[in-house]
Parts: C-alpha cells; structure tokens; sequence
C-alpha cells in the first residue's frame, strides 16, 4: 500500500470544494491512501471552549465528506487544535471518524488511548501509526481519567515506540509529531535530537512533523528520512492568511507550499511531492518546486552557525531549544508566560477584585 501523508487540514466549508476534489482525483488515479493531520475537532462549535492564548478552529460540516473525496484512510489528532472545544469537541470527533470508517490515532478518552497507534493493513502486512503533539504550543495532553492528546514528551515517546517495537517484531513504525514553533523554516535541536533517536529503533521507517505552517527540510539518517514539517495541506477560508509571510530565503511566500509525502508500506520506498495555495485562484493543487523541499544543512544543530541560520529564517522570535528537555520545559514557560501577559493581566486583575470582595 502506499500512504500519502498530509500536513495541516482544517475544513471550514460546509460543502466539498472544487480544488478538494481535483486533488482528491490525482490520489485516487495514484491509488494513494491519506493520512492526514486534522487541525481542529469536527464539531459545531457550541461546546465550550478552553482558554488558550490562540485561536479556536473546529471543522465544518462538509469535512467528512472531504476526507472521503481524499481517499483518506486515517488522521492524526495530537495537536494544539484537537482540545480547543474540550472534551466534548473531542468526544464528538472520536465518534464521527468512528462512523464514517476513518482511523485515527493521537487522541483519547484517557492517556492509554491517546497514546496508541493506528494500524495499517494491507497484503504485506501491518503497519503502525503513532502521533505525538507539543504542549509548548498548547496541545492538551491526556490525563489518566481526562480527555486529550498523546504527548510529545521524549520519555513518553520513546518508552511508547520502543515497547511497542519490542512486543510486536513484524510490524513497520511511522512516527508522526506536532512539533516545533510556527512559522520557523528550519527545525531546531530538540525536533532534531527525537528525530534521530527515533530512527535510531530499527522498526522505524520514517518520521514526519507538522505544525510550524511552513514546510521545513528533510534529512536523511540512518538510510530512512525525517520530514520535519509538511507545512499547511488545506487551511480552507484561512489560506490566504498565511499568504501575508514573507520569508528572507526562497520561496519567499513558504507558507503557500506544503509537502505530501508517499510512503510505499511494501518497499520502504519514499517520495515526496508538493501541495501549493496559488492565492490568486484561490485554489489548492499538486505542483513542481526546484527549492522545496529543502534538505537540512549539514551543520552541527547546536552549533553558532546553525543557531545564526535559525534565526534569520524565523519569522516569530522564538527560543533555540536544545537537547536538555528540562531546560526546554522552564524556556518556553517563560516564553508562553510572556506571551500570555496581556492576556492573564486583565483577568488577574478581575480576580483581585473579587477576592476583596
């Protein structure tokens, strides 16, 4: 079989659109079988939202009917969206995917299911699915008796992927994360280092991340590749948004392009093609790209030259995080912190005043 892996989808539309079905066309004339990451839970948007410094999404109502028309065989669900109308958002997900016949993974009534993968059959065999999403950009993780996403926590990770490798000897891996910061074109140590150390576990085949709404490179190591980032799939009415980036390296409209990654479950063999958003139809479609997707640097990660390049390709001045997961933890919580400041500030002020009282 082979997957085709997708970035970012959130649906807004109540209907299914034109672009969805041309590309839904080339997949199926492809005999592909999507796997997609769905931003957002697929509900109404009347459940109660959580607080969060970003954005609420929710999908639409024409969204299963898009992910059929994809040829969609499953999604992934830890992400900073997944949570954003709470547990009944959630709820409400599991079971839509549930009845239509989509499997999924990265999300559950508890942390046991959360962390689960999705399973891939085919003649050749199983494949498992495993999908991680970062609390340093507001994933909602699961609790032992709450609901949420699997988390991206490399102890977690690696504990989860390596026991289930050991346990079950004849099945392939693909590790999927939500991770790193938006709108960086490079990824950092800490997404280096677990990628490496994943691929380390001889069952996995590849690893693939989302998140940062831009794609980023790939490297290859140990003879299998990581994709750091697909960037955006289809952000629906949004798309256009993030046509507003302007990013010092070529192309410099990166947030229009997206990577689709095939992954032939039989060979190993990897592919990749290019998604792009061509604002001015307002249309999304496969496309060429000389310049994506770019292949990471050989440059030590940590290194002065690579923090420089890091940076200059940023378009957020976020932190450079490293390989100590401890020091991540209390940098970006003074990060996050300030970056909610005015939002806590006028609450904390409330609460004063009814504490007084």
């Amino acid at each position: 079989m082979k997957l085709l892996f997708l970035g970012d989808f959130a649906y807004d539309y109540n209907d299914v659109k034109e672009d969805i079905k041309n590309i839904g066309n080339t997949i199926k004339e492809e005999d592909l079988r999507a796997i997609i990451n769905l931003e957002g839970p697929i509900c109404d948007g009347t459940q109660r939202q959580i607080l969060k410094r970003g954005t609420h999404l929710h999908q639409g109502a024409g969204t299963v009917g898009a992910l059929k028309e994809l040829s969609t065989i499953g999604v992934t669900l830890s992400n900073n969206h997944m949570m954003d109308f709470g547990k009944n958002g959630c709820k409400e997900t599991l079971e839509t995917l549930d009845s239509a016949g989509i499997l999924h993974c990265g999300a559950g009534s508890d942390i046991n299911t959360a962390i689960k993968p999705m399973i891939i059959s085919d003649d050749q065999g199983e494949t498992a699915v495993f999908n991680f999403g970062w609390a340093g950009e507001e994933t909602v993780y699961a609790g032992k008796h709450s609901y949420g996403c699997s988390p991206r926590e490399n102890k977690v990770v690696l504990d989860t992927v390596k026991k289930y490798a050991l346990s079950h000897p004849e099945k392939g891996i693909i590790v999927t994360l939500h991770w790193g910061f938006e709108f960086n074109a490079y990824p950092m140590p800490y997404d280096i280092d677990l990628g490496h150390r994943l691929l380390d576990i001889p069952a996995v085949n590849i690893v693939i991340g989302h998140h940062p709404h831009c794609p980023q490179t790939v490297e290859e190591y140990n003879g299998k590749k990581i994709y750091y980032s697909l960037g955006n799939f289809y952000f629906s009415s949004k798309r256009k948004n993030f046509s507003k980036r302007k990013f010092p390296t070529k192309p410099v409209n990166r947030s229009d392009y997206g990577i689709a990654v095939v992954f032939d479950t039989a060979t190993g063999e990897t592919s990749d093609r290019i998604i792009f958003y061509d604002r001015e139809k307002d249309e999304s479609y496969f496309a060429e790209s000389s310049v994506i997707p770019e292949v990471q640097p050989r440059v030590a990660p940590e290194s002065r030259e690579y923090l420089e390049m890091y940076m200059r390709c940023a378009q957020k001045r976020n932190p450079f995080l490293g390989t100590d997961e401890k020091q991540n933890k209390i940098m970006t919580a003074k990060f996050n912190f300030a970056r909610n400041a005015l939002r806590y500030v006028p609450f904390a002020g409330k609460l004063l005043k009814v504490v007084k009282r």
